[in-house]
């Protein structure tokens, strides 16, 4: 019961966030690669905001645990803060990959493709 309660918080907690991916307009119409690499690209950004949102949390959390915490659980503190680095430092590179190596590898022409911009507004 306990398992359920919390993935059950997690859900709404985060339900919300499936919105963001939405525009009431697209800005290009999945009609060719170039639609689908823009979808792609929109997904992965907001995807992208939300890891980092959740790896800002997460060293926050720990850092509240490593300046109360024992021993142990400075330890583990530490572990999770340099996880959370790790992860954010991973995201990143995810966006690199997706925003500049996946058109190289599809031949995507980007400069004829209506798309949204491959800066990562955070």
């Amino acid at each position: 019961m306990k398992k359920l309660v919390s993935y059950l918080k997690y859900v709404i907690l985060f339900l919300p966030l499936t919105v963001l991916a939405l525009e009431p307009e697209p800005s290009a119409p999945i009609k060719d690669i170039c639609g689908v690499y823009n979808l792609i690209l929109r997904t992965v950004k907001y995807l992208i905001v939300f890891a980092i949102v959740i790896g800002a949390l997460w060293i926050i959390i720990s850092g509240f645990k490593l300046v109360t915490g024992g021993d142990e659980e400075k330890k583990k503190a530490k572990s999770n803060i340099w996880m959370a680095i790790v992860g954010i430092v991973i995201v990143l590179l995810a966006w690199s990959i997706v925003a500049y190596v996946i058109p190289g590898f599809l031949h995507i022409d980007t400069t004829k493709c209506e798309f949204i911009s491959h800066e990562l507004e955070v």
